[in-house]
């Protein structure tokens, strides 16, 4: 009977033994599973680390790609407006010497006009003159009292000629003041239209130098985000590790 009881105490420590065994077996594989599925979240943390740096890269490219066609746009403007402002340089010069060649004609014009007055003016006392001699002969003392009446009559004649010279001199004076004011004018207008054109140059910069300013400050944004972003996903894996060290220590603590 005793021998019986050893043997059974044999028996139930064998089985104690197998059921430790398969315990302490048992506890291994859940170790290794834990530790594969640490080893699967690390990855998995690897290649999302990996993606969002790959993705700002591409953020990062398209910004400089952006940005140089701003730049590039920014450059045709101002080839534009150089263009411009050199074509208006140039039909300012064209008018400036069409203005000049007008002026020139118009003092030809007046120059022959008074040589044409001289030979007439001439022609005229000319003829005066032979009538007055044929008078005289004719009858000297006819001719005297008529001499007295035409020195008169002459010099009437004198006073209305330098009158109306006078006259034609103040209307000329008047015609080249209304052309200078005209040419005042005009240079005065292409002058505003320059100063309008630089204007309208410098709204436009302006604008462009906003639309700048607004794409940094997206970029700046989304790069903020980007990083909170990241963030949160190493404060998530942080958490999921706290988590599994401490199953893993409820695990130890159990066994």
């Amino acid at each position: 009977k005793e021998a019986r009881e050893q043997e059974k105490a044999r028996e139930q420590e064998k089985a104690r033994e197998q059921e430790k065994a398969r315990e302490q077996e048992k506890a291994r594989e859940q170790e290794k599973a834990r530790e594969q599925e640490k080893a699967r979240e690390q990855e998995k943390a690897r290649e999302q680390e990996k993606a969002r740096e790959q993705e700002k890269a591409r953020e990062q490219e398209k910004a400089r790609e952006q940005e140089k066609a701003r730049e590039q746009e920014k450059a045709r403007e101002q080839e534009k407006a150089r263009e411009q402002e050199k074509a208006r340089e140039q039909e300012k010069a064209r008018e400036q010497e069409k203005a000049r060649e007008q002026e020139k004609a118009r003092e030809q014009e007046k120059a022959r006009e008074q040589e044409k007055a001289r030979e007439q003016e001439k022609a005229r006392e000319q003829e005066k003159a032979r009538e007055q001699e044929k008078a005289r002969e004719q009858e000297k003392a006819r001719e005297q009292e008529k001499a007295r009446e035409q020195e008169k009559a002459r010099e009437q004649e004198k006073a209305r000629e330098q009158e109306k010279a006078r006259e034609q001199e103040k209307a000329r004076e008047q015609e080249k003041a209304r052309e200078q004011e005209k040419a005042r004018e005009q240079e005065k207008a292409r002058e505003q239209e320059k100063a309008r054109e630089q204007e309208k140059a410098r709204e436009q910069e302006k604008a462009r130098e906003q639309e700048k300013a607004r794409e940094q400050e997206k970029a700046r944004e989304q790069e903020k985000a980007r990083e909170q972003e990241k963030a949160r996903e190493q404060e998530k894996a942080r958490e999921q590790e706290k988590a599994r060290e401490q199953e893993k220590a409820r695990e130890q603590e159990r066994k």
